[in-house]
């Protein structure tokens, strides 16, 4: 080997080893560079995941604040009295005092026709029939008893406190101040002026 060869072989030794060398240096670089980088992105998910918690604690009152003033009004509106307006006084749909036999027949409380008839005795809602016992209502009715005054169309629509029923005993309807509410809606008022095992003579009023 010569000397001119042997030269160039140093040299290029020399040029890989430098390489590598800068290899080396830029790898570190990187990595110093690169470790901030990751610090300041840890520190920000750590920051947006104290916000995003104090975000929701922040949402969760505003949820029991409003849950809270939901439950006041509806407590408020309950002392408020219920007013119907006069304009809205619905007329009377139907009105007659009729004789129920004991297990006769069921009277459609939506008729239209004289004493209620319906002329079947098929079972379906917003009916009234005599057992012997008690007046019982078809299903889908509602009632309630005034504490003040006489059934109409305002005092039974502004009434708070209605109950499913399916009977009443008639020696609780003999004062005028039952109301029922049918499942279509109308209110009725109703009335038992006499009674005994076999019949009872009811007075009804349906508005529209």
């Amino acid at each position: 080997m010569d000397r001119g060869t042997s030269h160039i072989q140093r040299r290029n030794a020399l040029l890989s080893l430098g390489t590598a060398i800068l290899g080396i240096v830029t790898a570190a670089i990187t990595l110093i560079l690169t470790i901030p980088t990751i610090v300041d992105r840890d520190g920000r998910i750590a920051s947006l995941s104290e916000q995003l918690t104090a975000a929701e604690a922040t949402a969760e009152a505003r949820q029991e604040m409003i849950s809270d003033l939901r439950s006041e009004n509806s407590d408020l509106r309950q002392l408020v009295p219920f007013e119907v307006d006069p304009e809205d006084a619905h007329d009377i749909r139907a009105a007659a005092s009729v004789t129920l036999a004991k297990k006769g027949d069921r009277l459609d409380l939506n008729s239209t026709l004289p004493n209620f008839s319906r002329g079947d005795n098929s079972t379906y809602s917003d009916t009234i029939y005599y057992d012997g016992t008690n007046v019982r209502l078809g299903y889908g009715v509602s009632s309630l008893v005034l504490k003040d005054g006489s059934a109409s169309y305002e005092a039974c629509a502004a009434a708070t406190g209605w109950a499913e029923t399916t009977s009443l005993e008639p020696h609780l309807l003999a004062e005028p101040t039952t109301c029922l509410r049918l499942q279509t809606g109308r209110y009725a008022a109703v009335k038992v002026t006499q009674f005994d095992e076999t019949t009872a003579d009811v007075a009804i009023t349906v508005w529209e």
